[in-house]
């Protein structure tokens, strides 16, 4: 994943995201700058996006392996 390019992207868009939650530690550091919340893990991140009953949820996942 193109770290540099996800974040550009992010701060362009981030007017767009109702909720941004960062899941794993590679993009946490981004987190205060796009007023993001973080997660450990992905079910610790669904959870917290599923608070509120939103309309739409959009779940991006890149695993490495």
């Amino acid at each position: 994943m193109n770290i540099p390019a996800l974040a550009d992207l992010l701060r362009q868009r981030k007017n767009e995201i109702a909720k941004l939650i960062i899941v794993g530690e590679r993009l946490a550091p981004l987190a205060e700058e796009l007023g993001a919340a973080t997660a450990k893990n992905l079910q610790q991140g669904l959870e917290n996006a599923q608070k509120g009953s939103p309309k739409r949820l959009l779940s991006c996942v890149k695993c490495f392996r």
